[in-house]
């Protein structure tokens, strides 16, 4: 399958903030704080992830517009959870922080010239990585988490 073109992820990209609030909204606060499994996450330290994942996307888009071939970080997801303690996180609050980064980081990209989306950056884990494939993989991260948050409310409303 060709790879979606950069107005088709844009727009994606910002469907997302939709879905979610949409999933989130949906499900009620005990279930939000369940674990399917002992060794999973809860949809609510999905939700957190989420956002500290699109925070860290969004600091990567913007190193590789603004600089030349920079660094990008990996990120600990698991000591992020943790030590964050994402339980302890507001709902509507990181839901709307996820929104709002979005659609701040969908507004830079909307205005870039058409070479900047084969500017690279150097992760540390997947070698270099263009603006094309960090916005992609955004939104697949995105999807990924959406389908694995409605699996475990299914799965724990039959519970």
């Amino acid at each position: 399958m060709a790879n979606k073109s950069i107005q088709e992820e844009l727009k994606d990209y910002i469907a997302m903030f939709i879905a979610l609030k949409e999933v989130i909204e949906e499900i009620p606060n005990d279930i939000l704080m369940k674990r399917p499994e002992p060794d999973k996450w809860s949809i609510k330290e999905i939700l957190c992830h989420l956002v500290d994942t699109e925070l860290n996307y969004s600091v990567r888009m913007k190193k590789v517009i603004a600089e030349e071939n920079p660094q990008l970080m990996k990120f600990d997801q698991d000591a992020w959870a943790q030590n964050l303690n994402y339980m302890e996180w507001d709902v509507k609050e990181t839901v709307l922080l996820f929104g709002l980064s979005r659609n701040s980081m969908a507004n830079i990209l909307h205005n870039l010239p058409s070479a900047a989306w084969e500017r690279t950056g150097e992760h540390e884990e997947h070698g270099p990585l263009t603006l094309h494939t960090l916005l992609e993989d955004a939104n697949k991260h995105c999807k990924h988490h959406l389908s694995q948050m409605v699996a475990a409310k299914m799965k724990l409303e039959q519970n």
